[in-house]
């Protein structure tokens, strides 16, 4: 049989017609809904993405909280005793007592206990509200002297770096010559002691007391220790005068990456900060105006001061040189990349020296980058 041209078109065009039938019947529907299905669980993952990157800023932005909380935790913590040992506590009234011209001529010591009500379960970590939940410890002093000097001695009290307070002040007037001034009498002191917050806070009283507690006469009507070996177990030498600090961590730790501030500053409000995993830029400048000493710093995100060109150093007196503390941390491992590159200008008529404490040898966290004015670095 003959099939002419027009007839095998037609044929060609049926079989195409079943065979789109066939397809759109029973391939298509299949298709598409696997089609569907994969769009569905595409935008699954999609969500699940935008979910985890919204968690990943979240925990970010915590984590960031978390570290400047930290540094004013630990700035308001430093303001007391991490704890209450009679040797520390001896060291620093003696240096008081020295520094005013009192004589101190005897100490006694009481240690206040926390009654725990009945039935109250005693936690490790306890919440502390007040003072009164705080460890204390009352000291009594008993002293001579003269009223300049024992005014003197309240306000070394005051500008202590540790907080004392005064419970009690009794005043005898032992005055025998016309024109003096003496007296004498006993004062009542609280020391209260807050724990360290954070691992390796604690600041431990470095130096060996065999020898000193017993072994000089405490009551000699001068001090309670000889004076050297105060300088040299308190630390308080002329070469630890500190105005700025820089702190240098790695990104794991409980602390941004970078601090940088005035080591005066308690409250950690001029404090500016980085959470960098990489290197930081910073930057300190020094200058005079008016006749004051003032400064300015920033990091790649934060600056201090907030407004204006620069605030006031604290402590600046006499002729002494302008000192910046820099502590770093060796690197953690190989992927511990963090550190600062710093910028110092001086341009006051002072020398800055600039103490670099703990840096990795082998490959340092701090580099300093350029530094113009009258610096040393130790």
């Amino acid at each position: 049989m003959k099939i002419s041209e027009r007839e095998k078109i037609l044929l060609a065009f049926v079989a195409i017609v079943m065979i789109a039938f066939l397809f759109f019947m029973f391939l298509l529907p299949p298709a598409l809904d696997n089609l569907k299905a994969l769009r569905e669980k595409n935008n699954g993952i999609l969500n699940e993405i935008a979910i985890v990157q919204e968690n990943m800023a979240q925990e970010k932005a915590l984590k960031d909280e978390y570290k400047a909380l930290n540094i004013k935790a630990l700035a308001f913590s430093n303001q007391f005793y991490s704890e209450l040992a009679q040797e520390r506590i001896i060291l620093d009234l003696n240096k008081l007592l020295l520094d005013s011209g009192l004589s101190g001529h005897n100490l006694s010591f009481r240690e206040e206990e926390k009654i725990v009500k009945k039935g109250a379960a005693q936690k490790k970590t306890a919440k502390r509200h007040s003072l009164a939940d705080l460890p204390k410890m009352i000291v009594s002093v008993s002293y001579s002297g003269t009223f300049n000097e024992f005014l003197t001695f309240l306000n070394k009290l005051g500008e202590f770096d540790r907080k004392i307070l005064v419970e009690r002040v009794d005043i005898i007037n032992t005055t025998q010559k016309s024109g003096a001034n003496n007296l004498a009498g006993n004062l009542t002191l609280e020391f209260y002691a807050v724990p360290a917050l954070l691992n390796g806070a604690t600041e431990f009283l470095s130096g060996d007391f065999t020898g000193v507690i017993g072994g000089n006469d405490p009551f000699s009507g001068v001090s309670l220790v000889d004076a050297n070996v105060a300088d040299i177990l308190m630390g308080r030498t002329k070469s630890d005068l500190c105005d700025f600090v820089l702190t240098v961590k790695p990104i794991t730790a409980d602390l941004p990456t970078v601090v940088l501030g005035l080591d005066a500053d308690v409250s950690a409000e001029s404090f500016v900060c980085a959470d960098n995993p990489e290197v930081e830029n910073a930057e300190l400048r020094l200058f005079m105006k008016d006749g004051q000493y003032l400064c300015a710093y920033k990091t790649e995100q934060q600056s201090y001061p907030y407004h204006g060109e620069g605030v006031e150093i604290p402590f600046v007196g006499g002729e002494r040189e302008l000192v910046m503390k820099i502590f770093s941390n060796p690197r953690t491992g190989a992927t511990d990349l963090s550190g600062v590159n710093l910028r110092l200008y001086n341009e006051t008529d002072r020398r800055l020296v600039v103490n670099l404490i703990n840096d990795d040898p082998e490959k340092p966290r701090v580099k300093l980058v350029e530094q113009s004015g009258y610096i040393e670095v130790r």
